[in-house]
């Protein structure tokens, strides 16, 4: 038996009692259509920025294509108190903030941080900037992105264990259907080892010496 089965076992049975029917692909541009409900309705979600010259159907994910942006997740909702002093803060899903967070970096009208100018700068390097990247203008292939949303009634403890699971997996099915990973999921990066750096001057100890 493989030890990990439990794992799987798990996975079949919330596959089995809660059903993802479809992924909700939209332009960038236009997400504010359904980005605020699916956060909202289903809790959070796990997302993808794709190119592609037609919209993607509802039964692809992200992993089925090879022009993958990015691969991310965001759960949760607040209130969002910039509607004006004199009116009510507006519940607002933080899946809604986040793909705005992304947008606003991708067509060049929002600041990059430091520690987010090396992610960033792959996507400007290989698109370049603007509503026009991002609307399909120069290449007739707009940027999309897919939601791929906590099923309804999926116990609410456990929506950051779900969308980071299947980020995972989403990265993973990429890498072995694509042969690499997606542009700007650093994290992926296991193999930029710096040759430099003090740990690379040492092998590591082989674990199972004391076995033999």
């Amino acid at each position: 038996m493989n030890i990990l089965s439990p794992h799987i076992d798990l996975l079949l049975e919330e596959q089995n009692e809660y059903m993802v029917k479809k992924v909700y692909w939209i332009k960038v541009l236009e997400h504010y259509k359904i980005s605020n409900t699916i956060g909202l309705t289903h809790g959070g979600s796990v997302y993808g920025f794709v190119f592609n010259e037609t919209q993607p159907k509802e039964n692809q994910l992200a992993s089925d294509f090879e022009e993958v942006v990015y691969i991310g997740e965001s759960i949760g909702w607040y209130y969002d108190k910039k509607n004006g002093e004199k009116k009510l803060p507006r519940k607002t899903s933080y899946l809604n903030k986040r793909i705005i967070h992304h947008r606003d970096r991708f067509n060049g009208t929002a600041k990059v941080s430091s520690d987010e100018t090396e992610k960033y700068q792959l996507f400007e390097d290989k698109y370049g900037l603007g509503f026009d990247v991002l609307n399909g203008t120069f290449t007739g292939k707009p940027l999309w992105v897919g939601f791929l949303p906590i099923p309804i009634n999926f116990p609410e403890l456990m929506h950051k264990n779900w969308v980071r699971t299947y980020e995972r997996l989403e990265l993973k099915r990429y890498k072995k259907k694509f042969n690499k990973k997606t542009l700007m999921n650093l994290d992926e990066d296991y193999d930029n080892k710096n040759e430099e750096s003090a740990s690379s001057k040492y092998e590591i100890p082989d674990v199972t010496s004391f076995m033999k």
